[in-house]
């Protein structure tokens, strides 16, 4: 386990094995091995790799892990493996912190549902006009009547999706990603987005969620969730 979240850590970072090495004071080799499970850093240099990674001890050896599945990002064409790299080490992070806290929670007192589809969806999208439609009866089955909704974040939340904002910078390369925890929808977005811009993203990977498997093969996902939203 160590291996594996130094790993992760120093590709959040944006560090390779050497500039890793350099900072610590020690070999690229050393690191290779740490990471491969060969061997252990002293408690010193532990210390010092927390620190260049800008990470507390902690989170080396905390015992809740997660596994983030199915994931599709919303990025720019040109974003950098790194920048990738970067969010995903935060989503991560955030992620098993999140598990950290729920595992606080009895059972009948959890404070996010199991996530569900609202009922009476049609089987079968075959144009985009549909598509507001869609829109309208989630509004009216998940009771958010037809004004603004004020904060989409706790709608989803409440719904049983988790969210996660990351604020790594990464200018306008990345709008957010899908995928999921185990049977828990996790929708990510950008801190560095504007709101209007950040809603649109939960608006289009809820409408992933709801127009799954019934769009007519002539229509594009990606057009019809923009409409939805």
């Amino acid at each position: 386990m160590f291996g594996e979240r130094l790993h992760r850590a120093r590709k959040a970072a944006g560090l390779s094995m050497s500039a890793l090495a350099t900072q610590v004071g020690i070999s690229a080799n050393a690191i290779k091995k740490y990471e491969h499970g060969e061997n252990m850093p002293s408690s010193g240099k532990l210390l010092k790799i927390a620190k260049a990674l800008g990470v507390r001890t902690e989170y080396f050896f905390r015992p809740v892990k997660v596994a983030i599945t199915g994931v599709e990002y919303r990025k720019r064409a040109n974003t950098p493996k790194k920048t990738l790299d970067r969010i995903n080490g935060d989503v991560w992070d955030q992620a098993e912190r999140w598990a950290e806290l729920l595992h606080l929670y009895p059972d009948s007192d959890m404070p996010i549902t199991g996530f569900s589809l609202p009922v009476g969806l049609s089987n079968q999208i075959a144009s985009y006009d549909q598509l507001e439609g869609l829109a309208n009866h989630v509004r009216q089955i998940w009771r958010l009547g037809q004004n603004p909704i004020p904060d989409l974040v706790d709608t989803l939340e409440s719904k049983g999706v988790m969210v996660i904002v990351t604020s790594v910078e990464v200018g306008a390369k990345f709008d957010g990603l899908a995928g999921s925890m185990g049977d828990t929808p996790l929708i990510v977005i950008s801190r560095q987005q504007p709101g209007d811009r950040q809603r649109f993203t939960l608006a289009h990977e809820l409408g992933h969620l709801i127009v799954s498997g019934r769009l007519s093969t002539k229509l594009d996902e990606e057009k019809a969730c923009n409409r939805f939203a």
